[in-house]
């Protein structure tokens, strides 16, 4: 692909320095994490109290590295609901209930961050972003945005972090654009499915009769669906519509 440069290293490449040392706050996420999958197996008396400190902790830690925003929407809607819990008798429950709840997203946020290291370093998933990356214009739209399909529902943001490469090197303005398209299509698309992704979790979290098979096989038909749409209107009215000879 002479349009996409791949001796240039992309921009932002990790360096060779040695990656920081675990804060406080992360040791403390951790341990909300190990509290998380723990109490699936054995819930002590006053677990959730642990869980409570642990999650109390944690964001005291991380309070001044969040935006104005992030504390504004975080800290009222946490103070809120704890609010309407204590005016209806039940503010201890409502704490301990709701740090309960908030577990299983800790841990899918973990997962997520963990997942970038294998991403980084496994040569199969070397191998599938050079598989991307050597595919020809003709074929080039559709490939990325099925792989970050399914790279991105199993790998969540670490599939960004794989394939972006992609999308930074080319020289051409229309055709970056066009593989970042791509890009989030084929990636946000795995979000009607996969159970890693935030919303699948909230909305299982929200309905408790609900079962992940009963809308893995409909996610998956529908994402698929998105991607192979959204890769016939770029070839159609976008791609068709380049003069001869651009790259693309």
């Amino acid at each position: 692909m002479p349009d996409i440069d791949l001796a240039t290293p992309p921009p932002g490449q990790a360096s060779d320095d040695p990656p920081p040392r675990p804060s406080l706050s992360a040791w403390i996420y951790l341990g909300l994490c190990a509290v998380a999958i723990l109490q699936v197996f054995w819930r002590p008396d006053g677990w959730q109290v642990v869980a409570v400190v642990l999650g109390v902790s944690y964001l005291a830690l991380e309070f001044t590295r969040t935006s104005g925003v992030q504390r504004l929407v975080g800290y009222g809607l946490a103070f809120g609901g704890l609010a309407l819990g204590l005016r209806a008798g039940q503010g201890g429950a409502v704490l301990l209930d709701g740090m309960a709840s908030a577990l299983k997203f800790q841990l899918v946020f973990f997962a997520v961050a963990w997942m970038q290291i294998p991403a980084k370093t496994s040569p199969t998933l070397m191998a599938a972003r050079q598989f991307v990356l050597d595919q020809p214009a003709g074929r080039r739209f559709l490939i990325l945005s099925y792989a970050a399909h399914f790279l991105g529902a199993f790998l969540n943001l670490a599939a960004l972090t794989l394939l972006s490469d992609m999308v930074a090197r080319p020289k051409d303005r229309q055709l970056k654009d066009r593989l970042a398209v791509a890009l989030m299509v084929g990636f946000t698309s795995a979000s009607c499915w996969s159970p890693f992704y935030i919303s699948v979790t909230v909305v299982l979290a929200a309905l408790p009769g609900l079962k992940w098979v009963d809308i893995a096989v409909p996610g998956l038909i529908m994402g698929m669906l998105v991607v192979a749409v959204t890769a016939l209107i770029d070839r159609v009215f976008v791609r068709g519509s380049r003069p001869r000879g651009a790259p693309g």
